[in-house]
């Protein structure tokens, strides 16, 4: 037995929909990190809102991470001034970077990309969480 034509159609256009997944912020007006360095792309020169996990030596390297995307991240950079604090604090505190400690937050800034570098000109920090295992 075969289907008509229309429905055929209809399945393929549906299944079609559902493997696209578009880039760029949700309803909330929040990016996914992995979007934004799977596709930097789209992003650049716009301002962005996304949450990730800080990880930093403690020294001069510093990167966001998310956790579904773990070998690709963001390195934040141009602080303005008094934005930050919360987060510099806890990666500052005893032992210094983020050996021991989870620091999540909501990141706002512009995206920048120099050769295969991303970088976020951060412009606000939200929502900061430190936690210790």
């Amino acid at each position: 037995m075969t289907h008509p034509a229309w429905k055929l159609a209809l399945l393929l256009s549906v299944l079609a929909l559902s493997a696209c997944q578009t880039v760029g912020p949700d309803a909330r007006g929040q990016w996914r990190l992995c979007d934004i360095v799977a596709h930097p792309e789209v992003a650049e020169g716009q301002t962005v809102t996304f949450s990730a996990t800080v990880h930093s030596d403690g020294l001069e390297h510093t990167v966001l991470l998310d956790d579904a995307c773990p070998r690709q991240g963001i390195v934040p950079s141009s602080f303005r001034a008094g934005v930050g604090a919360a987060v510099s604090s806890a990666v500052d505190a005893f032992p210094p970077g983020t050996r021991g400690k989870h620091i999540d937050a909501l990141w706002t800034g512009v995206i920048r990309r120099e050769g295969r570098m991303i970088e976020l000109r951060v412009t606000d920090i939200r929502d900061v969480h430190v936690t210790t295992p």
